[in-house]
């Protein structure tokens, strides 16, 4: 009996270091889209500052007599 308690309790821990890894995995993986997401975002907003000041710089100069 105690041999089989043994077998199950490594079984079960075999188990929860996989999940754990696969966790881990998870977790890794995601902060690395989240990383990637915030940099295009960062890329959007200096794009979007950068038309602004030309959409301005344009305005200007049709204003000019």
């Amino acid at each position: 009996m105690r041999v089989d308690l043994e077998i199950r309790l490594a079984t079960a821990l075999g188990i929860k270091n996989a999940a754990e890894q696969e966790k881990q995995e998870k977790e890794g993986s995601a902060r690395k889209a989240f990383a990637e997401q915030e940099a295009i975002m960062e890329r959007v907003v200096q794009e979007s500052k950068l038309l602004q000041q030309e959409a301005e710089e344009n305005s200007k100069v049709t204003t000019l007599p």
